[in-house]
């Protein structure tokens, strides 16, 4: 295959290998689980695919009390495992009881339809000429997704994170930054991670909206703990107790069902002292002590290591690939981050999708072709279940996942993605006129940069984000907010 590529056979390349891929991985799970059930002389299921066999499906919800807004003492739970935003959550759809689990599935999957629906017509905008292809790898994806399956069979509030978060990347690329960083505010409240997207205000020196937003965290955790009441200061007390207690039986602990689907890379370090364990070189029993003692020093230096990466090569990149890399970093890095998680990598896939099907179509992308594929293949890996990837005991999909995800971190911390589109508006003041985000493509790129060019001029990354004339300034840079 010719490496320079580019046009729509950049498209076709890229989004076919990935539905091939996405499908051959998904055959490798089932024809393997079939396999082993031969070999073992097991009865063949898909149950394995899921944590404990389905043993305790839908664990993350069911054992929540709608009276009592706490989870049940016969759960094996604290009252309170969730920071107060993410319980409301609960609240909310606690006043569907009894049929609350029902409408919280239906809520998910119809919102995963209408993003497959809205990015089958975002791609075919931008290739009307491939409708069935682009209205085939959205559809495919949403129902091939493993860690949805995963999510509705956990019930867990992950997908409303996922929704706030889908939300917030579609107003920052929208230009609409307050909207935009109140949402990541939101999200953030609810799961620290989304917070790393406050990065992106910051490289758009949007420092009004972006204190607006971090400050609006304070009104949002404040009226989560009314609501779960009974009491603000009673409310914060059970919230602090309760994570304590997650972190301790939880987080810095080594289940040996969960580690297994845990994509972080703490998940590496509970591996290996796990197989040390089995091996003699580690009393088991101290596994959990060691794991709460690393806590601290891990998260200083995956902190440390963040804000170095950040500062030396992500803030140095186009947009897109800073919105794309933080996003999985922020699935990465926190000290656990099983399956259900993973439903937040489709949102940077979508952008990366996005970018094919507009830059890579114009024969303006800035990314090899093979780079590309290479890409889209660790993205088809990370939405599909990996249950060949197991020893004897335990399985290390999430440490393969982990590595896929780290693959295109460092393919996207190399390659820079100059979207004459997206870059723009991330890296820009507003759009003013009749231009809008998703209008005039490399048109409008070339006229608010001072590159008259014909339509089929290739824009380098260079130029495409070089600082326009001294003239233009005043409106590419209205005052902000």
């Amino acid at each position: 295959m010719n490496k320079h590529i580019s046009g729509p056979e950049f498209f076709r390349w890229s989004v076919t290998v990935f539905l091939v891929a996405l499908l051959l991985f998904w055959i490798l799970a089932i024809g393997g689980l079939y396999v082993r059930s031969l070999v073992f002389h097991h009865p063949f299921t898909i149950k394995v695919l899921f944590l404990n066999n389905l043993q305790y499906p839908f664990n993350d919800f069911t054992p929540y009390s709608a009276k009592t807004r706490r989870f049940l003492p016969v759960s094996g739970f604290p009252p309170v495992v969730y920071p107060a935003p993410m319980m409301c959550g609960y609240v909310l759809f606690g006043l569907f009881e009894p049929h609350s689990l029902i409408v919280y599935e239906l809520s998910i999957a119809s919102a995963l339809a209408l993003a497959a629906g809205w990015l089958a017509w975002r791609l075919a905008r931008n290739v009307p000429d491939e409708i069935g292809r682009v209205t085939g790898i959205a559809v495919m994806t949403a129902l091939l997704c493993f860690p949805f399956w995963y999510e509705f069979e956990r019930g867990n509030m992950e997908g409303i994170v996922w929704i706030v978060q889908a939300l917030a990347v579609a107003a920052l690329i929208g230009n609409r930054n307050l909207t935009g960083g109140l949402l990541i505010a939101l999200g953030a409240s609810m799961k620290f991670y989304p917070g790393v997207l406050f990065l992106i205000l910051l490289s758009r020196r949007r420092y009004k909206d972006l204190a607006i937003s971090v400050l609006a965290i304070v009104p949002i955790q404040l009226t989560a703990l009314m609501v779960i009441g009974p009491s603000i200061p009673e409310a914060y007390r059970q919230v602090k107790s309760g994570l304590g207690v997650v972190a301790v039986t939880h987080i810095f602990n080594l289940l040996d069902p969960d580690v297994g689907f845990d994509h972080s890379l703490f998940g590496v370090i509970k591996q290996i002292l796990y197989w040390a364990s089995r091996y003699g070189h580690f009393e088991r029993k101290q596994i959990p002590h060691t794991l709460l003692s690393l806590g601290t020093p891990y998260s200083i230096a995956v902190t440390v290591g963040f804000l170095l990466l950040y500062w030396f090569r992500v803030r140095k990149l186009p947009a897109l690939n800073q919105l794309i890399v933080l996003m999985l970093l922020a699935t990465m890095l926190p000290p656990i981050a099983l399956e259900y998680t993973l439903v937040q990598v489709t949102i940077p896939w979508a952008v990366f999708l996005l970018y094919i099907t507009h830059d890579g179509v114009r024969g303006t992308a800035t990314i090899p072709v093979l780079a590309s594929i290479a890409i889209m293949i660790a993205f088809a890996f990370v939405f599909a279940p990996a249950p060949y990837l197991a020893g004897p005991v335990t399985c290390y999909a999430g440490q393969f996942k982990l590595l896929a995800l780290a693959c295109i971190v460092g393919l996207l911390c190399w390659y820079p993605l100059s979207n004459s589109l997206v870059a723009e508006v991330l890296h820009s003041g507003p759009i003013t006129g009749g231009d809008s985000a998703y209008s005039g493509g490399r048109e409008v790129q070339a006229r608010r940069s001072g590159l008259h060019c014909h339509p089929h001029t290739t824009i380098t990354a260079g130029a495409a984000l070089s600082p326009p004339p001294a003239r233009s300034q005043a409106n590419l840079h209205p005052p902000a907010g």
